[in-house]
């Protein structure tokens, strides 16, 4: 840890700089910097677990959704024709197609979420290294 006012390294413990004695207020600054930020961490990817779960969701309904149209169109009409075989392969392959774009979209939204959180981190690293020196 550093000193906030004159930049020199401090233990992670200690209550005082040797350099310029300022008090205790920095650990306190850090700690409670430190749990907001683990706190935000967890709300976000809480919110990005959520957010995977919905769309695994979604996708396996429309799955089901597309599967049971496909089957739903080998049942006979009530005078005994096949009106809308011809469309049966169209829906299983929305059944297949649909479901694996919403599980892209997902996992594209989840790692750009992550790569944001760790731009932020890295841009926050430097400016406190810039500040050390």
């Amino acid at each position: 840890m550093f000193c906030e006012i004159c930049g020199k390294e401090i233990d992670y413990d200690a209550r005082i700089c040797n350099e310029c004695a300022t008090l205790e207020y920095i650990e306190r600054e850090e700690n409670t910097s430190q749990k907001v930020k683990k706190f935000i961490l967890r709300v976000g990817r809480f919110l990005v677990d959520f957010d995977t779960i919905i769309g695994m969701i979604i996708a396996i309904l429309t799955f089901i959704f597309f599967l049971l149209a496909a089957f739903g169109l080998f049942i006979p009409d009530d005078i005994g024709y096949f009106d809308n075989l011809n469309q049966a392969p169209l829906c299983l392959a929305l059944a297949f197609i649909i479901p694996i774009v919403i599980l892209l979209v997902v996992v594209i939204w989840h790692y750009f979420i992550y790569l944001l959180i760790d731009i932020k981190d890295s841009l926050t690293e430097i400016k406190n290294s810039s500040r050390r020196n």
